[in-house]
C-alpha cells in the first residue's frame, strides 16, 4: 500500500517572488484569516469527535465520524490552497482515495475512515487552532504598536516647528537646555518668562517625554 508521502500531487510552477511590503500583507493577511478558520475547523472537529464516538456504540458514530472526517478534509484543503502564498512553494494534496461505483453506502462511510491522511486532517484542525490564536495575538498587538508609536512620534514638534513659534527680536534657545520654562532676557540676573505661546508648547512636549 502506498505511504501518504508519496501519495502526493503538485504543482510544477513556482509562485512569483513578491517584494517585501506585499509579502507582508501577505503574510498578515494570512494570520488574520487563520484565525476564524482555525476556529471553525477546530468547534468542527471536537465537536464530531465527541458526538461520533459517544454514539458510536448504536452505529450512528460512524457516519457523524466520517462526516466529520470529510469536513476535516475540507478545511485542510483551503489551508493548502493559502499556504503557497506565504512559502512560495508550490501547492502539494495527497491524493485520497474514493469510493468505486457500485459501492454500497456502509463500504463509502468506511473509506474515509480508513485513510490515515484523514485523521491527519483531523488531529491538524485540532492542533492548529492554539497555534492560530497566538499567531494572531501576536501580530495584532505588533501592529497595535507599530501604529499607535507612528501616530504619536508626528505629534511630537521638531526643532525647525519650535524656532517658527520663537518672538520676532528675541533670540532662540535650545528648548532641552535648562532652564526650561524661563530665560535671560538680557537683563543681569533678571529672568523673564517666555511667550506664552512657546511656554504652552515646551511644557506640553515635556510633559509627554516624562510620561
Amino acid at each position: 500500500m502506498p505511504s501518504v508521502e508519496n501519495m502526493t500531487s503538485a504543482d510544477t510552477t513556482r509562485p512569483q517572488r513578491v517584494g517585501f511590503r506585499r509579502q507582508l500583507a501577505i503574510d498578515t493577511g494570512y494570520t488574520l484569516l487563520g484565525f476564524p478558520l482555525a476556529t471553525a475547523s477546530f468547534v468542527v472537529a471536537v465537536t464530531g469527535l465527541s458526538a461520533g464516538l459517544g454514539t458510536l456504540v448504536v452505529i450512528v458514530g460512524l457516519p457523524v465520524l466520517a462526516g466529520t472526517l470529510l469536513l476535516a478534509r475540507l478545511f485542510a484543503d483551503i489551508e493548502r490552497l493559502r499556504i503557497p502564498a506565504v512559502l512560495r512553494m508550490p501547492r502539494t494534496r495527497p491524493i485520497y482515495r474514493t469510493s468505486q461505483r457500485g459501492d454500497g453506502i456502509w463500504k463509502r462511510m468506511f473509506t474515509p475512515l480508513s485513510q490515515t491522511q484523514s485523521w491527519l486532517d483531523l488531529v491538524h484542525a485540532i492542533l492548529h487552532f492554539p497555534i492560530a490564536v497566538t499567531a494572531f495575538s501576536v501580530v495584532v498587538s505588533w501592529w497595535a504598536s507599530a501604529i499607535g508609536g507612528t501616530s504619536v512620534s508626528t505629534q511630537v514638534p521638531s526643532r525647525s516647528q519650535l524656532q517658527l513659534m520663537q518672538i520676532p527680536g528675541r533670540p532662540y534657545s535650545n528648548w532641552a537646555d535648562p532652564p526650561l520654562h524661563r530665560r535671560l532676557d538680557g537683563k543681569a540676573g533678571e529672568a523673564a518668562p517666555l511667550h506664552p505661546t512657546i511656554d504652552k508648547g515646551r511644557t506640553a512636549l515635556l510633559h509627554k517625554q516624562v510620561r
